[in-house]
């Protein structure tokens, strides 16, 4: 009887508006308070120069020039780096404000495949705690400016798009106005070139939504949802034909380079296997217990999805791990919508997860928001080096590069200042001083302790 009152309790706090309003603002605050002790670091100090002249950019007419010589000498994200320039032209916090809501929004977007149609707080606080768990690079794709808008905007403007084709298939939820099918070309084409591991993993998805459409459900296929498709095809293009991008990748093209690229696209597998495991067994307990047809449809979907976000950096000349984000957000899906499709079945044993799951999250949460907050500091007492010694006439720096101990930081995976005058040479012009290194500073502290042994 307890137990029984205990699920219906829990039933209806996962269906509670107000519990969800209260989650979603309740992560907003605490990416917001990140956000916020995450200081522009690394090619930050590049995008707030335009790449035709290194003058600074000061109105969006400046961006123009700026990203077209972007895409001959560098790459070809022009939507991406267009959108790091112009935030960074206004105040970080207009850029900490909107990147707490696409984080939300990221959110949202997951749960719409996951649970569409009806409201699954339980689902949406697995799939919080899954990202903020699992995503490698937490703090260079959620909180890091020129790395959010490069993925978490990236993985929202793609999944937006993808969102469209899945209620296309699920329900034949048609786009009946032309504005309506205009607006979806456009943001398959934005949506296209945003970001390339995701892009072609959702090329892949929506077309395989459409087959099954048409195969599977033998139901005719609008010509508006192929065009968009098109559309989106040609955001890749766009984005993979600039000469920049394609210099890059001829400059690559190699045995030794394709094998190098196999070993970390298989590591990247290697190190996603504990939710990849968990994938296979909620699948075979799915099979097993004889659940819906459609979800484990789904879930092989965005598998696919997984395996093509990861699978397509075999072309790239290097992986970086924050490249495995848009792969990672596809796992996670799979792996939420067959947990949601058992709960009725392992109703105790998934709550007991759940609440070890959660438990751990709060425990990073907190843990990751410190080493933010330790990285915010260091990162002010070297500002305040700089600008006092510029004040005094100095204008060569040596300061410590930025330390951190966990994934949440955006130092944790890139280490800036660099130890070469030439890779900090934006960050110098951004503060208007001649030169600045950077060092270990817990290097040289054990050295100044053995030399005083």
């Amino acid at each position: 009887m307890k137990d029984n009152k205990a699920s219906v309790y829990i039933e209806k706090l996962s269906a509670s508006k107000r519990a969800e309003k209260t989650i979603y603002i309740s992560i907003f605050l605490l990416i917001l308070l990140c956000n916020m002790l995450t200081p522009y670091h690394a090619d930050d100090y590049a995008y707030h120069f335009r790449f035709d002249n290194s003058e600074l950019v000061d109105s969006v007419s400046d961006i123009i020039p700026s990203m077209i010589a972007h895409g001959k000498i560098l790459n070809g994200r022009l939507v991406a780096h267009t959108l790091v320039q112009f935030f960074e032209m206004l105040p970080k916090f207009i850029f900490n404000f909107v990147n707490a809501a696409m984080f939300a929004a990221l959110l949202r977007l997951c749960c719409s495949f996951i649970a569409p149609n009806v409201r699954n707080n339980f689902a949406l606080l697995l799939v919080f705690c899954y990202v903020w768990l699992v995503v490698p690079a937490f703090g260079e794709v959620f909180l890091w400016l020129d790395g959010s808008i490069n993925y978490l905007w990236a993985v929202c403007a793609n999944l937006l798009f993808l969102l469209y084709y899945f209620r296309y298939y699920n329900s034949s939820a048609e786009i009946s106005s032309f504005a309506g099918k205009a607006a979806l070309i456009i943001l398959g084409f934005i949506a296209g070139a945003f970001q390339e591991s995701m892009a072609t993993a959702t090329f892949v998805l929506a077309a395989a939504f459409l087959l099954l459409k048409g195969l599977y459900r033998k139901e005719k296929i609008g010509a508006s949802w192929i065009i968009a498709l098109l559309a989106f095809a040609c955001g890749i293009l766009f984005m993979a034909i600039q000469p920049g991008e394609v210099s890059v990748k001829l400059h690559t093209l190699s045995y030794f380079g394709y094998y190098r690229s196999f070993v970390t696209v298989m590591n990247v597998f290697k190190m996603l296997k504990v939710p990849g495991l968990i994938y296979v067994v909620l699948f075979v307990l799915c099979i097993l217990g004889g659940h819906s047809k459609e979800k484990l449809l789904l879930s092989f979907v965005f598998i696919l999805g997984f395996i093509c976000a990861n699978g397509v950096m075999l072309i790239a000349p290097i992986y970086p791990v924050r490249c495995a984000m848009p792969a990672v957000i596809y796992l996670i899906m799979a792996d939420v919508i067959l947990v949601v499709e058992l709960f009725d079945d392992y109703r105790r044993l998934i709550s007991s997860m759940a609440a070890v799951i959660f438990v751990a999250t709060l425990f990073w949460c907190i843990y990751g928001a410190g080493d933010c907050a330790a990285t915010f500091m260091q990162n002010m007492a070297n500002k305040r080096t700089i600008l006092e010694g510029k004040e005094a006439g100095q204008t060569e720096f040596r300061i410590p590069s930025l330390y951190a101990s966990t994934k949440y930081s955006v130092a944790y995976g890139i280490s800036f200042p660099t130890a070469e005058e030439y890779g900090n040479v934006y960050m110098s012009q951004y503060y208007g001083v001649d030169s600045i290194a950077g060092y270990d500073f817990y290097s040289e502290y054990v050295d100044h302790v053995h030399e005083i042994g």
